[in-house]
């Protein structure tokens, strides 16, 4: 399950569910109307968030195309190891900042 809190102008969404083909709505219908108004400063906090899969990563950069495009940004705050692995793997990590601590990861968009 995703849920998603303002703290400011920053939207901080978070989650507990993989993020894959099968679950990838969940997240969509919480991060969507985020990304698709104003600027959107976004913070995807992976604390909790066991795996992505190809669809979540495609999903996450294309989010973060969006984000970019309206001029905002989608930033990673604490993936798993494993989906840390991943993003590294993958190379998607090379797309976004991550952060390890919530408080930094937010005060980023004042810098």
């Amino acid at each position: 399950m995703f849920d998603a809190e303002k703290r400011g102008m920053i939207g901080l969404v978070r989650g507990d569910s993989p993020i894959h083909a099968t679950s990838l709505d969940q997240l969509k219908r919480v991060l969507d109307p985020l990304k698709d108004t104003g600027q959107p400063n976004l913070v995807l906090d992976l604390r909790r968030v066991p795996l992505v899969d190809s669809a979540g990563l495609e999903y996450l950069l294309d989010a973060f195309d969006a984000c970019r495009s309206q001029g905002g940004t989608l930033k990673l705050l604490s993936p798993t190891p494993l989906v840390t692995e991943i993003l590294q793997v993958t190379g998607v990590s090379s797309f976004f900042e991550i952060f390890t601590d919530e408080v930094a990861a937010i005060g980023s968009f004042t810098k």
